[in-house]
């Protein structure tokens, strides 16, 4: 036995395992399986191991966050030095109580402030007077305008703003954010031909580039891409064709990629894949410096993250928090330089008029306030630095998204892809396969479509109240005298010109009517599609929720409890999504006994629960039984489980429905509602 004073030979006492080791005993935990049952394959078509190791590790990392390719940050002090900006939307119905609710949360942890300006928002702006409403008390806080293309008239009616209000434009942040070619993919059209609008962003970037020059003016927004149910291969290919694109575009423009691109607002959705989410951002820096250096040029760029809006629900929405979260600690780890948590009522947004109340932001704030003040995350400088499965999976991901963005690029760019649809119909691949998996339950939604509550149980939205929307006014007749010239976009008074049209009264309306009169004539493509997983479960809900008398189903358990027993709690959580009423009875001795309770309870459809090797004798019984008592004809029976060998015979006695792991529960539940609004019984 050793003494302290000796050294100790940890070698000899704790010897070091061998990969081998380890593999063997979890083929051995398998029962025989191969350990490449483990692998996951995602969305990219890339297998994520359980276990990686210093052998999967790429060669050529990055020593030290801020250096090289950049997938360790964009700062060598990382958050030590500035940490990420706590960057929250603020839903409301008018000008005046986003204010009060801006000021309220600046002073409660909030550093920067998001406004939606497009096509999705229900604030209308108007005039330099709705600026002066919105951004009263704000100070030099920042924030980022994200607006439907073109944002030439919104930057008009700012530059009146910040005159009229004698702001110091070189001390201003935040952003006028447009992204036309994600714009013209998400609604499949824009006001003006694509050409003419990206004159008019070219010439607001050069104008802020000289004016306000720490304020952004072209965004590249990864969400548009990621809402139309993107794998994360697919949203960086977009995003970077995009903004090679612009480039190009905005270069003949006479904006040099030197003076845009310190001017470009990248931002990313991040998902619920923890590994593959923060393999996403890390490689958006990688690839980003990899366009960089084709240029010959250095740079940094600033990422905005948002949580992602597809996986929130309406069905048990506490639930949500726990998704903001999850998402929220992902994207700083991998570094953003910005994040912007939803609030967990998000998806009741809008509905009947109601918005977020003061507790719903608090939550979305504090999600982010925690992770920083208590989890102190931002006292770390890239944690995953090194990690064998991070690095891995970063790699992976930024050499699938380049191969994607060189076939973008090989169909002519990505306006050219745009209107071939390419980026449509690969996201459109992806998107149909997320709702298979979600309907098929590969993929969950705790509270949602796994472990639901039932129809009578329900939580707070905290939505406050519905505040009428003031309709604007008719259009005034003519074109007032103080429009700027559309035509005059290289003038070297242009920034002038939109400050006095701004301050003499010009309206966002009549501005994008100057510089879009043709709206009809406007560039126009396949719109992309969204995805939400909570969707089709909702609408389950829904559907039920609308019926006068919710229906009843009577679960039939039948023989041994073990073999019962696990289709029993299967079937109730397998109804339970759609929010039907289940009773559970105690088991029953025969058919006839089960046919009785069936009669006896009233209840608008039967499960027969069992094993697969007394169905053979149990489903014919019971049906005879069910017959017997006039209730076959009406209530539809189901069965619990897939004997494959017997399905078609069990469909022609008259089976409704199966019900067993990997069924396709929308349609399942949407078909048995059908039988039973109908009264069709089997």
């Amino acid at each position: 036995m050793s003494t302290l004073s000796e050294e100790p030979d940890l070698h000899a006492h704790f010897p070091l395992p061998d990969v081998s080791d380890w593999k063997a005993q979890v083929e051995k935990e398998l029962k025989g399986l191969p350990l490449e049952k483990l692998n996951k394959q995602t969305y990219e078509a890339i297998l994520v191991k359980p276990l990686y190791t210093a052998a999967d590790l790429p060669t050529g990392l990055d020593s030290y966050p801020g250096q090289g390719k950049h997938i360790r940050g964009e700062s060598a002090a990382g958050y030590v030095a500035l940490p990420w900006q706590v960057c929250q939307e603020l839903p409301s119905p008018n000008f005046a109580t986003w204010n009060a609710a801006a000021l309220h949360d600046l002073g409660k942890g909030l550093d920067a402030l998001w406004l939606e300006m497009g096509q999705t928002s229900t604030l209308t702006l108007h005039s330099v007077e709705d600026l002066g409403v919105a951004f009263a008390g704000l100070g030099q806080t920042p924030v980022y305008l994200r607006t439907s293309s073109p944002s030439l008239p919104l930057g008009a009616l700012l530059l009146g703003h910040w005159q009229k209000t004698g702001q110091d434009l070189s001390a201003l942040r935040g952003g006028v954010l447009a992204d036309p070619l994600a714009d013209l993919a998400a609604q499949g059209h824009l006001p003006a031909a694509l050409t003419q609008i990206l004159d008019q962003q070219a010439a607001l970037s050069r104008e802020l580039a000289q004016s306000a020059p720490g304020y952004f003016s072209l965004a590249l927004d990864g969400c548009v891409w990621h809402r139309a149910g993107a794998s994360a291969t697919q949203e960086l290919a977009c995003l970077l064709a995009s903004a090679v694109s612009y480039l190009r575009a905005f270069d003949e423009r006479g904006v040099t990629p030197e003076t845009l691109i310190p001017r470009l607002h990248w931002t990313l959705a991040i998902g619920p894949d923890f590994l593959l989410e923060l393999a996403k951002i890390r490689a958006l820096r990688l690839l980003w410096q990899r366009v960089l250096g084709a240029y010959g040029l250095k740079g940094s760029l600033w990422l905005h993250a948002s949580t992602s809006p597809n996986y929130l629900s309406q069905v048990q929405p506490y639930t949500n928090l726990l998704r903001v979260t999850s998402q929220a600690f992902c994207a700083v780890l991998g570094g953003v330089s910005s994040l912007q948590t939803a609030c967990f009522n998000q998806p009741f947004e809008h509905q009947n008029g109601g918005y977020p109340d003061e507790f719903a932001r608090r939550q979305a704030r504090n999600v982010q306030l925690i992770l920083r003040e208590e989890s102190n995350l931002a006292r770390l400088i890239d944690p995953l630095g090194g990690a064998y499965a991070i690095e891995a999976l970063t790699q992976q991901v930024a050499e699938q998204a380049w191969a994607l963005f060189q076939k973008i690029e090989q169909a002519g760019g990505m306006m050219a892809a745009l209107e071939s649809g390419l980026p449509q119909t690969m996201i459109a691949t992806t998107r149909l396969q997320r709702q298979k998996d979600h309907a098929t339950r590969k993929q969950g939604l705790v509270g949602t479509s796994v472990y639901a509550l039932s129809a009578d149980e329900s939580e707070s939205q905290h939505l406050l109240p519905p505040v009428p929307v003031p309709t604007p006014g008719p259009l005034r007749p003519g074109m007032p005298v103080w429009l700027p010239n559309p035509e005059a976009l290289q003038a070297p008074d242009l920034r002038q010109q939109l400050t006095t049209s701004a301050l003499h009264g010009a309206q966002w309306r009549d501005l994008q009517a100057a510089f879009c009169p043709y709206p009809d004539q406007g560039t126009q493509v396949s719109a992309l599609g969204l995805f939400r997983a909570a969707a089709p479960f909702e609408a389950l809900r829904a559907r039920l929720a609308a019926l006068p008398t919710p229906p009843n189903i009577l679960l039939l358990p039948l023989g041994e409890r073990k073999m019962y027993q696990p289709r029993v709690d299967f079937c109730l959580g397998f109804l339970q999504v759609a929010g039907l009423k289940v009773e559970v009875p105690a088991a029953f001795a025969s058919v006839e006994a089960a046919a009785e309770a069936w009669a006896q309870s009233g209840a608008d459809a039967a499960v027969l629960c069992s094993g697969d090797t007394l169905y053979p004798e149990l489903v014919p019984g019971l049906l005879d039984a069910a017959q017997a008592k006039g209730l076959a004809d009406k209530q539809p029976l189901l069965l619990a489980g897939y004997p494959k060998e017997q399905v078609e015979h069990y469909t022609a006695l008259g089976i409704a429905q199966f019900l067993y792991l990997g069924a396709d529960l929308v349609s399942t539940l949407n078909t048995l509602l059908d039988q039973l609004s109908t009264g069709e019984g089997n």
